[in-house]
């Protein structure tokens, strides 16, 4: 999982990008500041062509997590704005997806504070 600042960020495609270009796997990118990493344009699934790391990879996701709340691509990778509309409809639990990408317990933590202040759905 991709750690910045000591602080769990989601995995992007910009990560994977990132691995392949240094010939290692992504898990090996724990330390590098996403700074120091390309970030190229990319399209997300949706059409929306955005930068890479804005790209979350959604591949470590449990088979047929996407498609039990009711979206019925499989997805790879998706942009900010489709997790954004999955999250405002109630198709995906934001908590219970940063848990399902890795997320640590005092991350999960913080996104249901920031839902009780109303910043997140």
């Amino acid at each position: 999982m991709p750690v910045h600042d000591d602080r769990w960020m989601q995995p992007t495609l910009q990560h994977e990008l990132h691995a392949r270009k240094a010939g290692v796997h992504v898990s090996t990118l724990s330390r590098v500041r996403t700074e120091e990493m390309d970030n190229p344009a990319a399209r997300c699934p949706c059409g929306r062509r955005t930068t890479a790391d804005m790209l979350v990879d959604l591949r470590s996701l449990p088979p047929g997590y996407l498609s039990k709340c009711g979206i019925a691509a499989a997805w790879d990778f998706a942009c900010d704005a489709c997790r954004g509309r999955w999250y405002t409809l109630g198709l995906v639990d934001r908590v219970d997806m940063a848990r399902q990408l890795g997320a640590p317990e005092a991350v999960l933590a913080r996104i249901r504070v920031e839902q009780r202040r109303g910043k997140f759905i």
